[in-house]
């Protein structure tokens, strides 16, 4: 699978590749929510009236908050997030008469659907038994013994 193919429809039929589809979503969501606070910011500077541009931050503030639900792996904020974030940017089109970039949602639009893909395959696998060793128990086991346990090793 090229690195291409392997963006535009990763395959989430192991937990690593899930989690990677869930944290690609998040940091598109936290880009998202970036540029909303920038332009926000930027209409501000123009015009200092709080009138309907509090909106700008309540979306950056929404989209924060998508973008935590997601990393938790929420399936309903990533259903929430990527739907939303469809809908807002088509009536944007439609009450504009322009789509911006194409791309841009078109892109972002797939790496939103990722999180979506990747949290429910996340909640489809078991989960892990307790007891299992983590990776820092793992490499306990490997460390030097100590004088201590050398000497409890030892016979008399």
């Amino acid at each position: 699978m090229t690195l291409s193919s392997s963006w535009f429809w990763p395959d989430v039929s192991d937990r690593k590749n899930a989690l990677a589809a869930i944290d690609e979503s998040f940091w598109v969501t936290m880009l998202l929510a970036a540029l909303a606070a920038v332009s926000t910011f930027i209409d501000f500077a123009r015009d200092w009236q709080a009138d309907d541009r509090l909106r700008g931050f309540a979306g950056t503030a929404f989209l924060v908050g998508v973008g935590l639900g997601i990393r938790q792996k929420s399936r309903i904020a990533a259903v929430a997030g990527f739907a939303l974030y469809v809908v807002a940017r088509l009536a944007q089109w439609v009450a504009s008469g322009h789509s911006g970039s194409i791309i841009f949602l078109a892109l972002a639009s797939l790496a939103r659907w990722h999180g979506v893909r990747g949290t429910f395959a996340f909640h489809h696998f078991a989960s892990i038994a307790a007891g299992t060793p983590s990776i820092e128990g793992s490499f306990c086991s490997l460390r030097q013994p100590t004088q201590e346990t050398r000497q409890k090793s030892e016979p008399k």
